[in-house]
């Protein structure tokens, strides 16, 4: 297409695909982070509830941040126990593949 998306998709070299809505199977990340934020918010004991609930959409939304900020910083097993913020990162260096060629992903 000509979304600036697919246009820098098409310069990197990536293929990009669309998944069907509502086959979750064909979008299992999505689908399993959603779950990690179920099975936090059940975890959260608040008020005597066995799953927590939120005052406001401001409170949700604390939650929210908070979660993923943790996330973002919590070792995978899926990003071989890197960080999802640090295998982003990727920086450029002596020790990465980042910037010097475009089929890095598929050695990963």
């Amino acid at each position: 297409g000509d979304h600036p998306f697919d246009q820098l998709c098409r310069q990197c070299g990536i293929q990009h695909r669309l998944t069907k809505p509502y086959h979750p199977q064909t979008n299992g990340l999505v689908e399993r982070f959603n779950r990690r934020i179920a099975e936090a918010i059940g975890r959260e004991t608040k008020r005597g509830s066995a799953r927590r609930t939120f005052i406001d959409h401001a409170d949700r939304d604390t939650f929210i941040a908070k979660f993923v900020h943790d996330y973002n910083r919590t070792r995978l097993k899926c990003l071989r126990y890197q960080a999802p913020m640090r295998a982003l990162a990727n920086h450029t260096g002596p020790n990465t593949f980042a910037g010097r060629t475009p089929n890095v992903w598929r050695r990963l």
